[in-house]
């Protein structure tokens, strides 16, 4: 190590102790070998990436830094300001970054691909795609560039979230076009909940009591929840000519849901399933997956979680 060297890590210790808040220590410690983000007077510059981020504002950007920069690497896309908003761009997507969460999205769907499927190209059915759990809408778009799929119907609870799907949607009117979204959430039967919300993390946001995760500070939101053999029945009515496909990840009433479509054997016109699971084994829902015919592969990402890809191969 060079005495140059030695003196600049030096330096970027002694800021790290001197931090006046958690962000400097964070900047400080993503400084540690090379200056990488340059700190001026009301905004942070960002050289890899020649962008410059408000302060206070956007501090989570570097709570996730490292996926802040490899998500723009891996999709050779750009982050951009438009109208104060964060924005991310890559080939024909465009993105509202408004929160970490939307970071870890954009890795696990577009740069992981964990809703990848393609069809046999004999397959001459057209697809459509139930998004249970649509969060800010980043499955439904990236289902929507599937040249099969005719058709998605989301379906997200949370207004806050529901609203910041609408906004994404609107960034992307060619996709936009595919996708039908509703303000309200699907379960074992119809009802109505106050629950905390997180608009720091909207993927931890769950419909389940249970849930221990907590709310940042003390918001809450009313929420519907309608009866899902009941909505879905309906649109398998409406598209009776296709194949259903559907993906879960509703932060543990995934359970409640798979109860109710056992009882009524809905099964039959449903293609593939793709289901987060959380909190509880996933034993269970295996079982009426399998009973119905299903082939699955089922992991575990941690002991609160896992993945399970179950379809029908006739």
């Amino acid at each position: 190590m060079s005495i140059l060297n030695f003196i600049y890590r030096q330096k970027q210790r002694i800021k790290y102790h001197f931090a006046n808040n958690s962000t400097e220590k964070l900047i400080a410690e993503i400084n540690r070998f090379d200056e990488r983000i340059e700190v001026q007077n009301q905004v942070f510059y960002v050289k890899e990436l020649n962008l410059h981020v408000p302060k206070s504002t956007y501090d989570f950007v570097f709570t996730s830094f490292s996926l802040f920069i490899s998500n723009a690497k891996n999709l050779n896309g750009n982050y951009s300001f438009e109208y104060n908003q964060l924005q991310f761009n890559w080939e024909d997507y465009k993105i509202n970054i408004t929160s970490a969460s939307e970071i870890f999205i954009i890795n696990e769907i577009f740069v992981e691909k964990c809703y990848q499927f393609k069809m046999p190209t004999n397959n001459n059915k057209d697809l459509v795609v139930l998004d249970i759990g649509m969060n800010v809408g980043l499955a439904s778009l990236f289902f929507s560039n599937m040249p099969q799929v005719k058709k998605i119907y989301g379906f997200e609870p949370f207004n806050p979230t529901y609203l910041k799907a609408k906004a994404n949607f609107s960034l992307n009117p060619n996709k936009m076009k595919k996708i039908n979204s509703f303000n309200f959430g699907l379960g074992a039967y119809n009802k109505e909940l106050e629950l905390p919300y997180s608009s720091l993390n909207t993927g931890i946001n769950s419909t389940v009591n249970s849930n221990d995760r907590k709310s940042d500070g003390n918001k809450s939101e009313r929420i519907q929840i309608r009866d899902i053999y009941i909505q879905i029945n309906e649109l398998i009515k409406i598209h009776s000519e296709s194949e259903i496909i559907i993906k879960i990840d509703t932060e543990g009433a995934e359970f409640e849901i798979f109860e109710r479509l056992e009882r009524e054997k809905f099964w039959d016109n449903v293609r593939m399933i793709m289901l987060e699971w959380h909190f509880d084994s996933p034993v269970t829902i295996e079982k009426y997956l399998n009973n119905n015919g299903f082939s699955i592969v089922s992991t575990v990402i941690n002991k609160n979680a896992g993945l399970i890809y179950a379809f029908r191969m006739d």
